[in-house]
């Protein structure tokens, strides 16, 4: 079983940012870094579909990992704004009943993508460029940063694994 079938599949991940997306453009810290975003829900949501097993619509219409940081160059996202965004992306996954096998899982993989993100975020568009490339669909440097987090931040509940590959999809094996 891969966590997207563990989380309850496409549905329970649009439930879930959903659900973080009005929290987050309520929130006092995070509010004005997503006024505007209401879009942004669908793409998170996929987003974690494909990274955790389930369709690749985000690679298909969006790109793959290098896409989704390049999204966050120059916003210079501070460590608060980091760990309120895992806090309430946490506390939405209980909101809408995810199951605590993969909450447990989810909360200790937000940090990899979540302290990659923040890091981009500081970059001019120039030192992105020669980090992430000019194109919208190459993995090097995103599978280069996923598989540093992987091996950093190990989980405590069986063990997330990564494919290199151009999805960079992360799979869960054990309970």
């Amino acid at each position: 079983m891969n966590l997207y079938e563990l989380a309850g599949g496409s549905e329970a991940f649009h439930r879930m940012t959903k659900t973080f997306l009005a929290k987050a453009q309520a929130d006092d810290l995070l509010g004005t870094m997503f006024a505007g975003l209401d879009d942004h829900a669908g793409h998170i949501a996929d987003f974690f579909v494909m990274t955790f097993g389930g369709p690749d619509d985000y690679q298909r219409e969006r790109g793959d990992l290098r896409f989704l940081l390049k999204q966050h160059v120059g916003l210079r996202i501070t460590e608060e704004q980091r760990l309120r965004w895992i806090r309430l992306m946490t506390a939405s996954a209980r909101e809408t009943d995810l199951p605590e096998a993969f909450v447990t899982v989810f909360v200790n993989f937000l940090q990899g993508p979540s302290r990659n993100t923040t890091r981009v975020s500081h970059l001019s568009p120039a030192e992105a460029r020669a980090m992430l490339g000019d194109g919208p669909r190459s993995t090097q440097g995103a599978s280069q940063l996923m598989m540093r987090e992987a091996q950093e931040d190990p989980c405590p509940r069986g063990r997330l694994t990564v494919r290199s590959s151009s999805s960079d999809r992360l799979r869960f094996t054990g309970a």
